[in-house]
């Protein structure tokens, strides 16, 4: 017999889904076909059909690498029934009623230089087995996946591939709109089920011409034509497609391609479109393009419409430089650039502008003339940064652009003065002073201004502008004056000052609760959640209470704190939980002060599981025994590593609602190293644990 020299062209690997069409409910086998006929696509095998001019084609295929050797080895019994006016319900085998892949004698007539396809499928079933004395268990599944995914293919873009890998036949003695159930298993020598049982209903009828592929977007580069197109129709899902190619109006077609191009998405990675891109001697020379697809049985589908495109200038001209902006007399802005480029014409220029940031430019000039050099901005933003750039335009639309420039106009208007104020004062004489902000957006800051009495001079506040809208000082209360008045000014960006505010007078109390104290920061981590704040300018507050409530649940004291107690870690949290927080002031008469800003937050969710497994060994006569100390084992996945010597640490056994496993796979006189991890059901590990040696 002599070889067969098959070459593989690696061509990525790729995901082949199969989708049945749900069959149609009949009364005449509610009795006899259980709700198997239903789930078929929860099977381990997969079923389809279609109908062709010379008789109903069938497909099959395992769901995994698993099933598909157990079906090189054992075949796949098809079984039929027809379903006539009588409704037999007895299954008669279809055909020989065992389909399993060819002898490998047998493929020669059907593997040569132009058919890849059935060469790659053979080399999946018969290539050679023998594993490299360096593969590890990853490697060797790694390398059952491959073939898997190849013989799949190859059985999907060749219909003699499918034929001779046993996972194709076709039914050419069903009469037309004649109904048949198909079921599709495997059993071993003994006759033992090795797969699940899959139903399919279908009714022969007439061939329909297969829906073509739909072109979803042309784009057109320099010398480049890229078409993309969906990856599958309303009823069919394509295997792979061709692209084709005409230079004389649709008079004949060229495929670009030689092997189908392949849908590459995976569960990982989804992708809606497939594109093929066209690379050309010129630009300007129109073509005509159209896409042909193939499906799971390697027939061809209609071409599809036909869109016309070709390579365009896409090369930018030279940007202009030499940008400067210089504020006018009246607020506006005067720019201008520099520009020469001695291989490109160009049409003009645009202006593009943000406000405060350089991002979000918006087209403010459109097309100035070519020969231009300035443009007048006349709406500049009076308070904010103003940003800019131009471009310059060829005739082909392409835009080079200069660098950013900004310009800021002299502002000349002071910002309205604070309005609403208003005050709270504690015992001791801690005054909160605060009031409503201006309109104005360039607030740069505040002067408050003080004194004993309305008819003498106020004193400013010693100490830098205040950048917020309030005050905070301690009043001394031990004075013969009981009142004091405050006004504020209000600075712009420009360093104008608005008018004085309406004068406050602020009466000095008597008796009143201590003044609250404030949450200024925070910080969620996987410790828990921390919490600072400012404390309570009371100086006699007796404690502060921390408060917390659950989303479902009801205020509680978390801790308390003398005075000079600022922050706190609450460990106690529960991950993904909402949590209320509150700050309550007492002092030491019993007054009591509820802080008015609380904190919602919600507790992290950490990367890793909290809790690390705590692993023993134990040297046992066959073998080593190791034993998984972890809360509430029995929902968490573990997984064992192993070593041996000096070796690096790599996943050796999986562990399920277990937490005991005796390695048995071990030579004596070897020292080991295991570690294990935690799996949570939501994908969570923890950290390794600490690593056990031992030697048998």
């Amino acid at each position: 017999m002599r070889s067969i020299c098959i070459a593989i062209i690696m061509i990525g690997s790729a995901i082949i889904s199969y989708a049945q069409e749900e069959s149609p409910e009949l009364d005449i086998f509610e009795e006899s076909i259980d709700s198997s006929l239903t789930d078929s696509l929860k099977s381990d095998i997969y079923i389809f059909t279609k109908s062709s001019s010379q008789g109903l084609q069938l497909r099959w295929a395992p769901s995994n690498a698993d099933i598909w050797l157990k079906g090189n080895k054992y075949g796949y019994n098809i079984d039929k029934i027809l379903m006539d006016s009588t409704v037999s319900e007895v299954f008669l085998p279809f055909e020989s009623g065992n389909f399993k892949p060819w002898p490998l004698e047998e493929w020669e007539d059907i593997v040569s230089d132009s058919t890849p396809y059935t060469a790659a499928a053979a080399m999946t079933i018969y290539g050679n087995k023998d594993k490299s004395p360096n593969s590890n268990f990853f490697q060797a599944d790694q390398e059952l996946n491959n073939n898997f995914g190849f013989a799949l293919l190859s059985a999907d873009l060749d219909k003699n591939a499918a034929r001779a890998s046993g996972l194709y036949a076709i039914d050419k003695d069903l009469k037309m709109d004649e109904y048949a159930i198909y079921r599709i298993y495997m059993k071993d020598e003994l006759n033992n089920p090795l797969s699940d049982t899959s139903y399919i209903l279908i009714n022969y009828e007439d061939p329909v011409p297969f829906i073509a592929p739909e072109i979803a977007a042309v784009k057109e580069s320099e010398k480049l034509v890229t078409i993309e197109w969906n990856n599958s129709s309303e009823s069919t899902i394509f295997t792979g497609f061709y692209v084709e190619r005409s230079a004389d109006n649709g008079n004949s077609y060229v495929r670009l391609n030689e092997r189908p191009l392949l849908d590459i998405s995976t569960n990982l990675m989804k992708g809606n479109f497939i594109s093929h891109t066209d690379s050309l001697e010129q630009n300007y020379q129109p073509f005509l393009y159209r896409i042909v697809g193939l499906d799971a049985f390697g027939d061809e589908s209609l071409p599809s419409e036909v869109v016309e495109a070709m390579g365009r200038d896409r090369t930018p001209p030279n940007a202009p430089v030499d940008f400067i902006i210089e504020e006018t007399g009246d607020n506006h802005f005067e720019l201008s650039w520099s520009y020469t480029d001695e291989n490109k014409e160009i049409t003009g220029f645009n202006i593009y502008k943000s406000i405060d940031n350089e991002e979000n430019f918006k087209l403010v000039a459109n097309n100035l003339p070519s020969s231009e050099r300035k443009y007048i901005e006349e709406s500049p933003d009076p308070i904010l940064t103003n940003y800019y750039f131009v471009t310059a335009i060829d005739t082909a639309g392409n835009e080079a652009a200069s660098t950013v420039n900004f310009g800021i106009t002299t502002d000349l208007i002071a910002p309205q003065a604070p309005a609403n104020l208003r005050y709270s004062i504690d015992t001791l004489g801690r005054l909160l002073l605060e009031w409503d902000e201006p309109s104005d957006q360039d607030i740069r800051g505040y002067r408050v201004y003080s004194s004993n009495s309305i008819n003498s001079d106020f004193a400013v506040e010693p100490g830098d502008n205040i950048k917020q809208n309030y005050f905070v000082s301690k009043l001394n209360l031990k004075t013969l004056t009981e009142d004091i008045y405050y006004f504020v000014q209000c600075i712009d960006l420009s360093y104008n000052i608005s008018q004085n505010s309406e004068i406050l007078k602020v009466k000095k109390p008597d008796l009143i609760a201590p003044s609250q104290s404030i949450f200024v920061d925070y910080e969620v981590s996987e410790e828990g959640i921390y919490f600072e704040w400012v404390k309570s300018t009371s100086d006699d507050v007796e404690r502060v209470e921390l408060h917390r409530k659950s989303s479902e649940g009801t205020w509680n004291i978390v801790d308390y704190f003398d005075q000079d107690t600022r922050s706190y870690l609450d460990k106690n949290v529960t991950e993904g939980e909402y949590y209320e927080y509150a700050l309550h002031t007492i002092d030491d008469d019993g007054n009591l002060t509820i802080g008015e800003k609380k904190l919602n937050l919600e507790a992290l969710k950490s990367y890793f599981l909290k809790d690390i497994p705590v692993l023993s060994a134990s040297s046992e006569d066959n073998g080593i025994l190791l034993t998984i100390q972890y809360p509430n084992a029995e929902n968490f996945e573990f997984t064992i590593l192993r070593a041996k010597e000096d070796g690096t640490l790599t996943t050796y056994k999986k562990l399920s609602q277990s937490t005991s496993f005796t390695d048995t796979n071990i030579q004596k006189r070897t020292k080991y190293h295991y570690s294990v991890r935690a799996t949570a059901e939501d994908g969570r590990d923890s950290r390794l644990s600490e690593i056990v040696i031992i030697k048998k």
